[in-house]
């Protein structure tokens, strides 16, 4: 039984490596979540019952965060996609405090999208939300 699993698991990880990564689109503020998958259109957000964020810190909580987007994360892509495709992810802080990110901020931000799944991370610090286009344009061209 155990020789099974591993043939199965080899196989899920060969289809892992030779399908394309899905882009996704993640907003982090303050108690707040946004997904939008590229790929398909669908978005998920929601503000979070349990705190995650505090006065200094976006992501305070990390298990409470990463709990929260993987929930986000399920609404906007199937599990069969998150089970045999990477994620290909644009990490967007938004609040209107932060100018610049510090290497610990980064650092938090780059393990919370590697714990829901991202394997190709890419953080940036705008002061406004960037539209699909944008994204196509800068990040996924």
């Amino acid at each position: 039984m155990n020789l099974f699993k591993d043939f199965y698991d080899l196989g899920l990880w060969i289809i892992h490596k030779l399908r394309p990564p899905i882009p996704v689109y993640i907003i982090v503020s303050r108690d707040y979540i946004k997904v939008i998958n590229l790929e398909n259109g669908r978005t998920a957000s929601e503000f979070s019952e349990r705190k995650f964020s505090t006065s200094r810190l976006l992501i305070a909580d990390t298990i409470v965060a990463e709990n929260f987007a993987a929930e986000l994360l399920n609404r906007v892509c199937s599990t069969i996609q998150l089970r045999t495709r990477s994620l290909k992810v644009v990490c967007h802080p938004l609040d209107n405090e932060l100018s610049n990110l510090s290497p610990v901020e980064k650092m938090i931000f780059t393990d919370f999208v590697f714990q829901i799944g991202g394997r190709h991370i890419r953080i940036i610090s705008n002061e406004k939300e960037l539209t699909v286009s944008e994204l196509k344009s800068k990040y996924y061209a």
